[in-house]
């Protein structure tokens, strides 16, 4: 399966270029130009945003790493294990100073191998963009990963930002999608700022329902639209103060939301049996309105957050729009020496709740006969066969959004163990949904071999009890990982 940005820009160049020995050469020249850059040994990626030493030095710093990666699944239909994704990629990201008045950033990824029965030879920039420091005003204009909100498992003040779900990864950050911004920072002063947001080029997210077994009369649907008017836009500004008794968040969002909705297409019956022989569902976008409020506070050794998240849909008139809804987290986090640990409550209320009619059976393809979906002696008529997918569809759009209940409760912890000196780590995130029944567990353990060579191993399962969202996708998602990882 093809990653989300295989068609950006840079992509298309290089399939452009057939001869795999050319493209080999360009690479190589690449690297060549770049040989004299000052390579720094810091991080990865985020921490390449802090350049060494003089901020104002004209001195590039290239960064990255490369990383191998198998993915093992299980088919319980035969009874033995497969092999879900295995790949290789190389990172590589430049920070490209200019003085005092700005610099440039560009996170570029090649990532070569298998992923659920398809081949994935992906070239794709990630992120790019420029910074202009302008006194208390900075401008950030370019592909971005933008991230918004406090709490460490789950934030439901962030509705803009998209994320690739199926994106195999150990590392959760590398499943954030990149998407074009013009951010703009004001500092008001040493401890608080305004941010504001500009997005014209809107990009869902991926959605769960990719990797799994879909009946073989239905199908979704690619997202494939682009938004040209400037009414089509999203933006956003958040107030961000921190200080050493609270740190804390106001912002507010007006766009599409990072999720979209599923929508029927196309719809056709078998004239003589009256089964569905065709049903195309399209993702459409909906605009929305939200507020978010973030608070952190320190008490002793803790620090105690809270994140709430209001989402109203604009577009009201569709049908698979999102009720109105209240996200709420509340965690306390303790940090020593060798072990971090994180404890949370996440919930979440529907404002004017509607039951949802129907179960949504036809996603595993348990279309029921045409006897159950009419009364006695009525005559098949494809309208009310069309009104019951329609339902089905609605269905599935409020269990994906978790909106089928009208109270959401569920609790999450992350424990992050450093053990023989930092030479070996153990981190065990995982959350459980007492109205769904879901259990989320993605353990990982790694080994520093040398400074930069590290090697390890997790799994990611989900369980979830029978017709929710997590029985749908655990079987084609739980997997075992193995993984080495060089960073440079």
């Amino acid at each position: 399966m093809s990653g989300p940005g295989d068609y950006n820009m840079l992509s298309g160049y290089f399939r452009i270029i057939k001869n795999t020995p050319m493209r080999l050469f360009i690479l190589c020249t690449l690297l060549c130009m770049l040989t004299p850059v000052y390579m720094s040994a810091q991080g990865l990626f985020e921490s390449s945003l802090q350049t060494s030493g003089n901020p104002e030095s004209d001195v590039y710093d290239l960064q990255g790493g490369l990383t191998s990666v198998v993915y093992s699944g299980y088919n319980n239909e035969e009874d033995e294990p497969y092999l879900q994704s295995i790949y290789s990629q190389l990172n590589l990201g430049i920070l490209i100073p200019a003085g005092g008045f700005g610099k440039a950033f560009a996170d570029l990824r090649f990532r070569y191998g298998q992923e659920f029965g398809s081949r994935i030879a992906n070239i794709e920039l990630r992120e790019a963009y420029a910074d202009l420091f302008l006194g208390p005003v900075t401008l950030r204009a370019g592909k971005q990963i933008l991230r918004w909100g406090a709490a460490g498992f789950i934030n439901p003040s962030d509705r803009f930002s998209p994320v690739d779900p199926v994106y195999r990864s150990p590392d959760p950050d590398e499943q954030r999608l990149g998407t074009w911004a013009l951010n703009t920072t004001l500092s008001i002063s040493n401890t608080s700022r305004l941010e504001f947001l500009w997005l014209p080029d809107y990009r869902p997210s991926v959605l769960l329902t990719g990797p799994f077994d879909m009946p073989a009369y239905m199908e979704i649907l690619p997202f494939t639209k682009t938004h040209q008017k400037f009414t089509d836009s999203g933006f956003a500004f958040r107030y961000d103060l921190r200080s050493g008794a609270l740190d804390l968040q106001l912002s507010y969002y007006n766009g599409f939301r990072n999720t979209p909705v599923l929508t029927t297409e196309t719809f056709a019956l078998d004239t003589s049996t009256f089964a569905p022989k065709q049903i195309s569902l399209g993702q459409q976008t909906v605009r929305v309105h939200s507020a978010g409020l973030n608070m952190t506070v320190p008490a002793g050794s803790y620090l105690i957050r809270t994140e709430i998240g209001w989402l109203d849909a604009i577009e009201d008139s569709l049908d698979a729009a999102p009720f109105t809804e209240l996200g709420y987290t509340l965690e306390i986090e303790q940090s020593g020496s060798n072990v971090s640990l994180i404890a949370g409550y996440y919930g979440k209320y529907i404002f004017d709740y509607e039951p949802t009619p129907v179960e949504t059976a036809f996603f595993s393809g348990q279309f029921p006969p045409i006897s159950e979906l009419l009364p006695p002696g009525t005559p098949p008529e494809p309208a009310l066969l069309a009104n019951y997918v329609e339902a089905q569809v609605t269905g599935f759009n409020r269990l994906y959004e978790y909106q089928r209940e009208e109270w959401m409760h569920a609790v999450y912890a992350i424990a992050d163990i450093s053990m023989f000196h930092d030479q070996a780590s153990l981190k065990i995130p995982g959350m459980y949904n007492f109205t769904t029944g879901e259990l989320t567990l993605m353990p990982e353990v790694k080994f520093m071999i040398t400074d930069g060579l590290s090697a390890g191993f997790g799994a990611y399962l989900l369980n979830g009890k029978d017709g929710s969202l997590y029985d749908m996708v655990a079987p084609s998602l739980n997997a075992g990982f193995l993984q080495v990882q060089l960073k440079f």
